[in-house]
């Protein structure tokens, strides 16, 4: 495995009514965030790409079952590009422990005053 060929996809609402956009490396654990104003497909796919232009193509994507990772547009995305995405259990974060750490950190920050 080498860096940024196995990535995990997640959001974290934030209080102001934005969201983060997390994706992680799991080879070096290096974190890649984005703010979005909302979680449709046609917000954060284009964070997306802007994501991979910066680290290269990734070869798997790990989701959760968020309903953005379920659109049309998503799984045509994903046939675009030529990747493959796994979906992780929902209520199972250790599936996807990096981002899930990091998420639990964020909204730590984010509750603070």
């Amino acid at each position: 495995m080498a860096a940024w060929t196995e990535v995990s996809a997640d959001f974290e609402h934030l209080q102001n009514v934005k969201y983060l956009l997390v994706v992680t490396d799991e080879y070096s654990c290096y974190v890649a965030v984005d703010i979005l104003d909302c979680i449709s497909s046609t917000s954060f796919i284009p964070r997306l790409d802007k994501i991979y232009a910066e680290f290269g193509i990734w070869v798997s994507l790990k989701v959760d079952n968020n309903p953005p990772f379920n659109t049309f547009d998503f799984k045509a995305y994903v046939s675009i590009i030529g990747f493959r995405y796994r979906k992780k259990m929902l209520l199972w974060p250790q599936a996807n422990a990096e981002t899930e750490r990091f998420m639990r950190t964020v909204k730590n920050l984010s509750q603070l005053p």
